[in-house]
């Protein structure tokens, strides 16, 4: 899907046409990821703690694949303009709450904490990027005198809060199992969760800042198709995860 935003491909294919296969991908994946972390939860009797875990991933997944859904349809389908917020927002942003719980369950399962040298990788990395949604988007937002709604500023603070949260408490989770048989497969939904995050954080920039081209008539520009693919690749790596997971599960 990366290949079709190069220049070249981009003008050959057709602005709509890519948006089409991009809204389309995105969507899939996402669903994708509903069957694989359903499958895991249904391989597991109701009340154990692993049911709890995928239980809450699985839920956190169907409001993102729901919000997926809402985009895309207003995108390709429905208002020229898109809502801000929308319904789509209000699903990826409630997302937040059964992964959050789904990671807090994992990391109580495990017992343990990473040792402190990857503890303090981990903060390295949260602070960080804290710093840079804090830079570039909560405080340019919270201090603008432009007038936006104020449930349109607290949609775009929520975002950046949100995966922050994410991306510690994934990083935290897949440090712990490093060298273990699930090493990879939490790396990669860490990764992609830190993927997601970065995303976010350039989307809402990019909103805020108008430079975003949700529906694109030529050539996107370079933070659009940045962003663009990096949120599709991030979903390609949880869903590899959870895929990975599935496997690891099935050999036990």
């Amino acid at each position: 899907m990366s290949v079709a935003y190069l220049p070249p491909v981009y003008q050959w294919i057709g602005a709509r046409r890519v948006l089409w296969f991009y809204d389309l991908a995105v969507t899939l994946s996402a669903l994708l990821g509903v069957a694989l972390s359903l499958r895991l939860w249904r391989s597991f009797r109701r009340g154990e703690a692993l049911w709890k875990i995928w239980a809450c991933f699985s839920l956190g997944l169907i409001l993102w694949a729901f919000g997926e859904a809402i985009w895309s349809y207003d995108q390709l389908l429905g208002h020229e303009a898109l809502p801000s917020p929308s319904m789509a927002d209000i699903a990826w942003i409630a997302g937040f709450i059964p992964f959050a719980a789904g990671l807090y369950f994992r990391f109580r399962t495990l017992r343990m904490t990473p040792k402190r040298g990857w503890r303090s990788g981990v903060l390295l990395v949260v602070v960080v990027i804290g710093i840079l949604a804090a830079a570039i988007v909560i405080l340019p937002i919270i201090r603008s005198e432009t007038f936006t709604s104020p449930v349109s500023r607290m949609v775009d603070v929520l975002y950046p809060m949100g995966d922050l949260i994410l991306v510690f408490m994934t990083l935290t989770v897949s440090l712990v199992l490093i060298g273990g048989k699930l090493s990879l497969p939490w790396g990669l939904i860490a990764f992609g969760f830190f993927i997601v995050g970065l995303s976010d954080l350039f989307y809402v920039f990019a909103v805020w800042e108008g430079i975003y081209q949700v529906d694109p008539q030529s050539q996107l520009n370079f933070i659009s198709s940045a962003t663009n693919i990096a949120y599709l690749a991030a979903y390609v790596s949880i869903d590899a995860g959870l895929y990975l997971q599935a496997q690891v599960q099935s050999l036990e």
